[in-house]
């Protein structure tokens, strides 16, 4: 068999290639919505108590002790808060309390939005695939391009979202940031937590909020 003829299987395990990566692409992803930042914020945070509002004590831990990993990693002093108040949610006047007594310049707050269906249609589309022909004639295959049309579906997706704010510590106390995190059929609340860690304290960077490192 010619070389020419062996090109064709070539390019249909390409284009099944292809089309895996495509599906796989299609998987979970979680991305920041509703970002304000603070335009008279100037100083860096460097150290910032960190305060999952849940109210399951595992995944409170499990998300403070995420985005503390995730601050540390670039450079920044974050104390989970169950650190310092094992028992219950803190409220304001413990945290203030705390705040004072350990000298944080920032207090992170990361609320449970809860978890919505979300249903869209998604429009057929055409497309065109290489199809092996062989004429009987002449005793050759030949490599043709047919039509072939994707009906269109309703996909329903799980949107999992969280806000999340980083408030000063100063006189003023006032907000500095605020984004709403939305994490798409993700596959365990491992997950979301880590990306969602990753995605906001690279926006705080970006921001200025905090130091490169």
């Amino acid at each position: 068999m010619s070389a020419a003829l062996l090109e064709v299987p070539r390019r249909f395990t390409l284009l099944l290639v292809l089309a895996v990566l495509a599906l796989t692409g299609c998987a979970s992803s979680t991305s920041l919505t509703n970002m304000w930042r603070d335009p008279e914020f100037a100083p860096p945070m460097r150290s910032i108590l960190v305060i999952g509002v849940m109210r399951n004590p595992a995944g409170r831990r499990n998300w403070e002790d995420r985005m503390s990993e995730e601050l540390s990693a670039h450079h920044v002093h974050a104390v989970p808060s169950y650190s310092l108040f094992p028992g219950e949610l803190p409220d304001t006047d413990a945290v203030i309390t705390g705040v004072q007594r350990e000298g944080f310049d920032g207090v992170m707050i990361v609320h449970p939005l809860g978890t919505q269906s979300e249903t869209h249609y998604v429009p057929g589309y055409v497309r065109t695939v290489p199809t092996l022909g062989y004429d009987r004639w002449d005793g050759v295959y030949y490599n043709y391009y047919r039509r072939i049309y994707e009906p269109g579906y309703v996909e329903t997706e799980q949107v999992v979202r969280h806000q999340i704010d980083l408030y000063s510590t100063g006189a003023d106390g006032r907000l500095v940031w605020t984004g709403t995190s939305e994490s798409v059929d993700p596959a365990s609340r491992d997950e979301v937590r880590v990306k969602v860690a990753d995605k906001v304290v690279a926006e705080l960077v970006s921001a200025r909020v905090l130091n490169k490192g």
